[in-house]
């Protein structure tokens, strides 16, 4: 079911850079943590009572950015289950592909009832793209 939700694209900034002279391996976890926030603040409310709360994470490192540059973030809904929904994620600049690929799962949780809930129809329209 991968269908694109949302692309971000986040300058390179000297900072990210590590003692190898490339993007510092940490910064590609921040990148799929602004997709996700940019997607979710589109699709959720004040009124909403659902967290969603990161309970997997990964990513495959393939080769590394330089500065300067910029890190294009493609984010794919891969799945979506009962209390929980997995995001996907590629790693682009402007000319080439493949700079990474890593993978996200929330679940989503009631605060006030202190459980799991199901996926709400907000997320759940994103597959068929209702949303936008």
């Amino acid at each position: 079911m991968k269908k694109l939700l949302n692309t971000l694209c986040i300058p390179i900034r000297w900072v990210d850079m590590d003692a190898y002279a490339h993007v510092n391996n940490a910064r590609f976890f921040d990148a799929m943590t602004e997709a996700r926030a940019d997607l979710l603040k589109t699709v959720i409310d004040a009124a909403d009572i659902c967290q969603f709360i990161l309970v997997d994470t990964q990513c495959s490192f393939k080769k590394p950015y330089h500065y300067p540059g910029s890190m294009i973030i493609k984010q794919f809904i891969e799945k979506i289950g009962n209390s929980s929904f997995t995001l996907s994620y590629e790693f682009s600049d402007e000319t080439e592909a493949n700079y990474a690929t890593g993978t996200a799962t929330m679940i989503c949780f009631d605060p006030l009832k202190k459980k799991p809930i199901s996926v709400p129809e907000k997320i759940k329209s994103l597959v068929n793209g209702s949303i936008f």
